[in-house]
């Protein structure tokens, strides 16, 4: 697996399904994340691309009442903030610095990752 060149946002906002169809047409999802490792590696390279200075979306979004990747796998690992994920917000985010996670809208000005398999 690696992680393609980064999409940032046009300026207007997306919504995370444009965001994921941008992936998807590079042959791949939003980022997903199954363990502590690979938290901490995304969180690096969203530091190194885009500088702490907000959020990146990750392939999160809350289906119903479960949460699950943009993949379609189920959320084996979890890093939500003390509070998180907050009520009425359906998308995952990552603040870099902490490596946490939280909920926010799904429409967004944030940047986010993409990753592909080898």
């Amino acid at each position: 697996m690696r992680i393609t060149n980064s999409v940032p946002s046009t300026g207007q906002g997306n919504g995370w399904d444009v965001n994921e169809a941008s992936c998807e047409l590079d042959g791949g999802n939003l980022v997903v994340i199954h363990d502590a490792f690979y938290n901490a590696l995304i969180a690096q390279m969203a530091t190194e691309k885009y500088g702490a200075e907000q959020g990146v979306m990750i392939g999160l979004m809350l289906n119903g009442t479960t949460w699950k990747w943009s993949d379609g796998s189920p959320m084996d690992y979890q890093k939500w903030a003390q509070g998180e994920p907050a009520n009425g917000k359906e998308c995952g985010y990552m603040n870099p610095i902490s490596n946490d996670w939280y909920a926010g809208p799904c429409f967004s000005y944030n940047d986010f990752l993409c990753q592909t398999s080898l």
